[in-house]
């Protein structure tokens, strides 16, 4: 009997059901199939996109009112480094026109890096491919990246990319996230965004760009962190601007997934989306829809 109790525990998947108490949020549980979904983002039609870590694929889903299902076959890209040594995985992805996305980019095992990489992908007929890349640089920072932390968030406004990191600024007067707005053309510049917690790190951004603020969205969350943050970011201002918490969603999601995507739609609805990979057996995807947002 205990045998079988201990078995039994085992073979449970580690990403079980998740349930609100807040009647403005809908969850959804997408197959164990689709495993380590990071980064969300949706297109000029209103498809969502995610992609998965590991041998990155591009994940097509749509909302059925606000439930998020399956929209389609994965796609890989083709070209994308996996080796053993040199593998990279795709943290974040946007949408930056059609048949093209961004995917945010972190060196599995290379540390004490000066550099990160957007990659550029193209869709066409049918099949992704890395087309090109554009470095953010960790200089202006006065930081070097770790290994295993890259460019967790990304989003795509107006023309302009804003990229953000796993990696944490600490000042006398609080902890910074890194973020980059990256032009097509043009100079790449800078600003920190004032984190909410003592532990928290972005997992994800979404933005909307008025061409002198960027007024961004993100997860803010660290295993016991789970906050939806806003912020007004004005670019190359050597002072942090300072994140406001929208929802604590650790009050009204359980268990709490692990966040590590967000798309804002244009009817102001805000979709997340959860990593189920923990390198164990996997349970399903959790994706949460919140309506009536107001950031």
């Amino acid at each position: 009997m205990v045998v079988l109790l201990i078995l039994g525990l085992a073979c449970r998947p580690l990403a079980g059901p998740t349930a609100s108490s807040d009647p403005r949020m809908t969850v959804s549980l997408l197959p164990a199939t689709l495993r380590g979904l990071s980064g969300l983002t949706v297109d000029e039609a209103g498809r969502l996109w995610a992609v998965t870590e590991r041998e990155p694929t591009l994940v097509p889903l749509r909302l059925d009112g606000n439930r998020v299902v399956e929209d389609g076959a994965p796609i890989p890209v083709a070209g994308w480094r996996v080796g053993s040594k040199d593998a990279v995985d795709a943290e974040s992805i946007a949408w930056v026109g059609p048949g093209r996305f961004a995917l945010g980019a972190e060196p599995r095992w290379t540390g004490d890096r000066d550099n990160d990489s957007v990659i550029e992908v193209s869709l066409l007929n049918g099949v992704a491919t890395v087309t090109g890349a554009r470095e953010v640089p960790y200089a202006p920072f006065a930081v070097r990246a770790e290994a295993n932390r890259g460019l967790e968030g990304l989003a795509a406004t107006l023309d302009v990319l804003v990229a953000s990191a796993e990696t944490v600024v600490t000042t006398g007067s609080g902890r910074d996230a890194l973020l980059w707005r990256v032009p097509r053309d043009g100079v790449v510049t800078t600003a920190r965004l004032r984190l909410t917690s003592a532990t928290g790190k972005l997992s994800d951004i979404a933005a909307r760009d008025d061409g002198a603020v960027t007024h961004l969205l993100a997860i803010e969350r660290h295993y016991e962190v789970s906050r939806l943050v806003a912020a007004d970011v004005t670019w190359g201002r050597a002072e942090a601007s300072p994140a406001r918490v929208v929802r604590d969603l650790g009050a009204v999601l359980a268990p709490v997934p692990n966040l590590e995507g967000i798309a804002w739609l244009a009817d102001g609805r805000v979709v997340l989306i959860a990593d189920n990979d923990s390198g164990e057996r996997p349970g399903p995807v959790v994706a949460v829809v919140i309506a009536g947002l107001d950031p």
